[in-house]
């Protein structure tokens, strides 16, 4: 389940074997990611990248690249951007 704010700019990427890759360009977003099996949920973002499995989180990347996240239940990884 994923909610978006107005004007959020979010897109799903091509999935791997391992990764069910979205990007969160700007914007607010809640989602709800149920188990995959071995596969993990990352979230790209300008600022980190966020790997989820079986969790509930909320992130605000602002107008100026600025990330705030939350978990709601469950795990999140935060990791450095892919560059």
């Amino acid at each position: 389940m994923f909610r978006l704010g107005e004007n959020t700019a979010f897109a799903l990427e091509a999935p791997t074997s391992q990764w069910i890759p979205f990007r969160l360009y700007v914007g607010r977003m809640l989602a709800k990611f149920a188990p995959s099996s071995g596969r993990t949920y990352r979230v790209n973002t300008p600022v980190a990248v966020a790997s989820v499995r079986g969790t509930e989180l909320a992130l605000d990347v602002s107008d100026a690249g600025e990330l705030q996240g939350g978990v709601v239940e469950g795990h999140v990884e935060f990791d450095a951007p892919e560059t």
